[in-house]
């Protein structure tokens, strides 16, 4: 596995906001399959963030899912992303056993 290309934006949450979000999209190759990833943070406070994860929905994922992208994390965790990351490694791998649904990982750190 490994990053092919990457990049980084960031924005003002809503115009005039006292928070940034942080977008990093990153290509991902494993197997000769290419996946679309994207990590967004969240500032929610003083020093603290939120972090969710994304892999676009394509025909490397070798199971079915409704949503475009799968998603990983959930919005009340803060200040790790090291589980969203691990997720989003296995489903990589292939191992779909947490995702839910639509096409939501469950895994906590």
């Amino acid at each position: 596995m490994k990053i092919v290309e990457h990049s980084v934006r960031r924005w003002e949450s809503y115009p005039g906001a006292d928070t940034e979000t942080c977008l990093w999209e990153v290509g991902v190759e494993h197997e000769g399959e290419y996946y679309e990833v994207r990590m967004e943070a969240r500032e929610v406070g003083a020093d603290k963030m939120y972090y969710m994860g994304y892999i676009r929905n394509t025909r490397c994922i070798k199971a079915y899912f409704s949503d475009g992208w799968l998603g990983f994390g959930f919005s009340d965790i803060r200040g790790t992303c090291k589980y969203i990351l691990r997720s989003m490694r296995k489903v990589i791998r292939g191992d779909y056993s947490s995702i839910r649904g639509a096409g939501h990982s469950v895994d906590m750190p």
